[in-house]
């Protein structure tokens, strides 16, 4: 009976000190969470790991490099395409609309690059938004008329009074991007002995709209040079869903080619594009014409 009494007792003091212990790490716990940093912004981890993986990851390397030797290519073609950011499968790179903790949409991740850490230089399309060959760089100041829509409003004073003129300024945000547009390289290494594609530049596009606010078309922002605007990618998280432990980057996107896409100009004699041509559903069975002859020609480089 002695005995009995000295394990509960020994039982009773294992359980006090534990529970002391735990009550000490809770504490320490929820002083840690109340803690701010000097500029105000709480320090707390929002969730049980720090996320270093992608933020720093480096871009994927190329099997031959960055450049292709010009003797090893036996074919090439310049491709056009259009991302449309209505398609479900593309919506990892429409959203979100604003950031959500470490995770941004390709276009804000573009705008950091171009107005915030200087990694990505921007491009103008040219008067007629036909330059695609990154001849002219933007400036700040040009960055800054293009993704800040200004207006005056006349609006009544509270008082009363004739009106007055109000300068309203409208941002270019995320959500107002409704494609990208692809320009990039396909080509056939006999060194290797495989067809592969190269991205040259991204652009995005807007819709224009009038007084009214009725759509009358859509224009392109700026270009950027895509080989240069990688790192910036490859530290950019996407969302696909699935598994948050196994993150992609958008250069990891855009490399695994996970985007849905339709050509609309290949490199030809007259220059033009496919809706110079061909319209509606002809212009859509056209642009599958031309990546199915792609197809093919990879395909019987080989015999079975």
């Amino acid at each position: 009976m002695k005995q009995v009494f000295l394990w509960v007792l020994f039982g009773s003091f294992l359980t006090s000190a534990f529970a002391q212990i735990d009550e000490g790490d809770i504490n320490v716990q929820f002083s840690s969470s109340n803690s701010f940093s000097p500029a105000g912004q709480s320090d707390v981890l929002d969730g049980i790991y720090v996320r270093d993986n992608v933020p720093n990851r480096r871009p994927i390397t190329y099997p031959q490099g960055s450049l292709m030797r010009e003797a090893d290519l036996m074919w090439t073609r310049r491709v056009w395409r259009r991302i449309d950011l209505r398609q479900k499968i593309n919506h990892p790179l429409r959203y979100p609309d604003q950031p959500i903790n470490a995770r941004k949409s390709l276009f804000d991740v573009i705008k950091s690059g171009v107005l915030e850490t200087g990694t990505i230089t921007a491009y103008s399309p040219g008067p007629l938004n036909l330059d695609d060959g990154f001849t002219t760089a933007m400036t700040l100041q040009d960055l800054e008329n293009l993704l800040i829509e200004r207006d005056t409003v006349w609006t009544e004073p509270i008082n009363g009074g004739p009106p007055e003129p109000t300068m309203v300024e409208t941002y270019i945000e995320s959500k107002d991007i409704i494609y990208y547009e692809l320009k990039e390289d396909w080509f056939i290494d006999k060194a290797r002995g495989v067809m592969e594609c190269r991205i040259v530049g991204i652009c995005p596009y807007i819709e224009v709209r009038d007084a009214y606010g009725e759509v009358r078309g859509v224009k392109p922002l700026f270009w950027i040079y895509f080989p240069q605007a990688r790192f910036e990618f490859s530290n950019a998280e996407v969302f696909l869903g699935g598994n948050d432990m196994a993150p992609l980057s958008y250069d990891d996107l855009f490399y695994k080619r996970r985007f849905s896409s339709t050509i609309i100009k290949v490199s030809n004699v007259y220059g033009r594009e496919i809706s110079e041509y061909k319209q509606g559903i002809d212009a859509l069975l056209e642009a599958q014409r031309l990546h199915d002859e792609m197809f093919n020609m990879e395909h019987d480089l080989f015999s079975y």
